[in-house]
């Protein structure tokens, strides 16, 4: 031990080795980021506490060096930051901004669970919106919406039904609002009706039409997205849709539809099967669910498609 001992102490006396340490600490203190904390710190700051927290600092210049000139450094999701600690200063590291921004994008993408939807509906954005006259309305229900779930998710607060053309948005403004609703931490489930009706023929084979039906029973938001778009059947109408909407209604669990048919055309596409039978009254009964759950508002404008 009195060797080792003896080593440093001829090390620490070797004057070249002592220059290069003087440069180092120079460099190190005179670095942007290192001399601007420090001088924040001015009053706290002594020699002794430069001693005990050089090594530190060394640390933080090296590696903030290393992510400004593009290095490889061994965890990119991490950076440098340099911190008080009462006697000495430290280098700890913390997640990037751009890390936390894809980590939350990430959480959000999980909150919204997409069925036979488009790729794109995750760009959408209630800000992107066009506000025209018409639609300025249109999007303060779905802000008025989001805030009043927010604040009190377990009173039962009406969707909106948004019928018009093909193409002027109604799709892009129920993915903006699940977007909206999403960033403020609540589960939705959007669905393409007709794809999933078309997909619902196949269920049978692979027992997985049980798990779609709970799906959309019991998700605490409901999109349902171009319904009157599927071919009817009496299955579909009532075994299907119908169990959805009533179990929906008695637990009162905000539900939202886009649609080419206002509420008259929907209940004429209910009435007529595709066998060719005209069920007035059952399309009467899934219509009073629908009412229930959803408030009409047609949405006009360009159609965006062409």
């Amino acid at each position: 031990m009195d060797n080792i001992a003896d080593g440093l102490k001829k090390r620490l006396l070797d004057p070249n080795l002592r220059k290069r340490y003087e440069e180092q600490r120079e460099a190190v203190v005179n670095y942007p980021e290192v001399a601007s904390f420090l001088k924040d710190h001015n009053d706290l700051v002594t020699p002794a506490v430069l001693e005990r927290s050089f090594a530190k600092l060394n640390e933080f210049m090296i590696e903030t060096k290393k992510r400004k000139e593009k290095q490889p450094v061994a965890n990119p999701h991490l950076e440098p930051v340099l911190v008080w600690h009462g006697t000495y200063i430290d280098c700890v590291y913390r997640q990037t901004a751009d890390y936390k921004k894809e980590a939350r994008q990430k959480a959000i993408k999980k909150r919204i669970n997409s069925f036979y939807m488009s790729k794109d509906i995750a760009e959408a954005s209630l800000s992107a919106i066009d506000l025209t006259p018409a639609r300025e309305p249109i999007v303060s229900k779905m802000i008025g919406f989001s805030e009043r779930y927010t604040s009190d998710p377990t009173s039962f607060q009406k969707g909106l039904y948004l019928y018009g053309n093909f193409g002027v948005g109604k799709s892009y403004m129920l993915a903006a609002l699940a977007q909206q609703l999403a960033e403020l931490g609540h589960q939705v489930t959007m669905v393409h009706y007709p794809s999933m009706a078309v997909e619902l023929k196949n269920s049978f084979q692979n027992n997985t039409m049980l798990l779609k039906l709970n799906t959309l029973k019991e998700s605490s938001i409901l999109m349902l997205d171009d319904i009157g778009a599927e071919a009817n059947s009496s299955w579909l109408r009532d075994d299907f849709l119908g169990v959805v909407l009533q179990y929906r209604m008695q637990e009162q669990l905000p539900t939202f539809f886009s649609s080419n048919f206002g509420f008259k055309e929907l209940q004429k596409h209910f009435e007529v099967t595709q066998k060719g039978d005209v069920e007035p009254l059952k399309a009467m009964r899934i219509m009073e669910r629908v009412r229930y759950l959803a408030e009409e508002v047609n949405v006009t404008g360009k159609n965006q498609r062409r």
